[in-house]
């Protein structure tokens, strides 16, 4: 059994959801102590999740601290998997800071042969507070592509399915999987629906991953005005001739210029949304890094949010090599109550977003922070050695000679090193799985 102490660097949930999702795909007896002890105290959540985990849960006073441990939307990813994979949880409760989890050394209860997309209801997570759905899906989507799309791509191997003249039923039949993760889209410390639909999953596809399409179904929020929201997520079957998935290595790196950049603005009024739009335009036009001619357009999936309370601008800067990095700003959820407000809220709001983001174009990565940290897991169970380049982080001498990456980014790789083995070069660069000896072997 592999232990992780969970106060480790960033110390916080992702370092729970990696390996979970880890110790899912490989069949790796997993125990973390001091679950997200480096997180400030907070009161409990109550729990609501459709999936209930397999084995017992032992508890005890010590054992369901406030400060730290599992959140709720932890605790929905953990049942999940635990359901997929047959595993025995011990401290599968909110607010636990330590867990147990042990997947069976075998296939969990999920049947290619009776999972039909065009007939069967989607799967469903659901939170009771608006707890981040992409933080689930950090945690479940790595399972998806190496253990569900696997099982399904050898079953169809070995028999091909039948083909359609129908267009509708042949793009029914592309998709493999198809879950509703109904929670918080845009909330705190999280990505957002606009992130992943613009940078993070066209991104995973570039790489050699399966497809993902996402409908938003309704915004949630947290904070002042919260919300619960819906988003439909549908995974595309692996392009690939051969019997079960592989991810192969893949290298990122030279970008090229920015090309144009998209805003997305979502706001409680055209009066806000204006403002901004034109706030932004003169603060993204004054930056010297861009060109002055630089295309700068407005994404089709600004919207009302709805209340004034709710504010969230993404910056996109698209590159001549055809790829994106990103940067959002998420407001703090006080009221407009005046146009001096207003004033006030969007300048501070148009500076931060354009401060990061003339930032994270200058590091000159190929990928940006957020994105970073949530390739490491894929570059761990490629089939080879892969390369991510994010940029510089620091800039003195002394500060460049030690390991590159946000320490998120920092934090995943470790959990990768002590769950697998897996070597990193501190600079982007991993030697990845290679068949017979590594992470994919562990699977069976």
């Amino acid at each position: 059994m592999v232990t992780l102490d969970g106060s480790t660097l960033e110390g916080g949930g992702q370092l729970v959801r990696v390996a979970l999702s880890i110790s899912s795909i490989c069949s790796i007896p997993l125990r973390v102590t001091n679950i997200r002890a480096n997180r400030a105290p907070q009161g409990r959540e109550s729990s609501h999740h459709v999936y209930a985990s397999k084995g017992k849960s032992k508890q005890s006073r010590d054992n369901r601290k406030p400060e730290g441990g599992l959140k709720e939307s932890h605790l929905a990813a953990l049942n999940w998997l635990a359901d997929k994979c047959n595993a025995d949880v011990q401290g599968n409760e909110v607010g636990c800071r330590n867990v147990i989890f042990k997947p069976a050394r075998r296939k969990g209860n999920y049947s290619p042969g009776t999972h039909k997309p065009d007939k069967a209801l989607p799967e469903v997570i659901e939170l009771q507070k608006p707890g981040s759905v992409w933080l689930i899906w950090q945690a479940i989507f790595p399972y998806i592509v190496f253990r569900l799309l696997d099982t399904q791509s050898q079953h169809h191997a070995r028999k091909p399915e039948q083909t359609t003249s129908s267009d509708q039923s042949q793009a029914q039949a592309e998709i493999a999987f198809h879950i509703v993760l109904r929670g918080g889209t845009n909330v705190p410390k999280s990505p957002s629906s606009e992130y992943m639909q613009q940078v993070f999953l066209p991104l995973c596809q570039t790489i050699g991953l399966p497809k993902v399409d996402v409908v938003v179904k309704k915004r949630g929020w947290a904070g002042s005005a919260p919300d619960i929201g819906e988003v439909e997520i549908s995974v595309h079957k692996p392009d690939t001739s051969q019997a079960g998935f592989h991810l192969k290595p893949f290298h990122l790196h030279s970008r090229g210029p920015t090309v144009s950049i998209s805003m997305t603005i979502i706001s409680g009024n055209i009066q806000t949304h204006t403002l901004i739009e034109t706030t932004l335009t003169s603060a993204i036009r004054a930056v010297s890094i861009f060109s002055p001619s630089l295309p700068l357009t407005l994404h089709p999936s600004s919207t009302s949010s709805g209340d004034e309370r709710r504010l969230y601008i993404l910056l996109v800067a698209h590159t001549s090599n055809g790829y994106a990095l990103g940067r959002d700003y998420l407001g703090s959820g006080k009221n407009i109550s005046s146009d001096n407000d207003r004033r006030h809220i969007i300048d501070q709001a148009v500076r931060q977003v354009v401060h990061d983001f003339a930032r994270e174009c200058e590091r000159g990565g190929w990928v940006d922070e957020f994105a970073e940290d949530q390739l490491v897991v894929f570059q761990a169970l490629a089939m080879g050695r892969t390369n991510v380049d994010a940029g510089i982080y620091h800039q003195s001498e002394k500060d460049m000679e030690r390991e590159t990456g946000s320490l998120h980014t920092r934090t995943v790789r470790w959990v990768c090193n002590e769950m697998l083995g897996t070597v990193f070069d501190g600079l982007g660069g991993c030697e990845g799985s290679v068949e017979g000896n590594g992470a994919m072997d562990l699977k069976s």
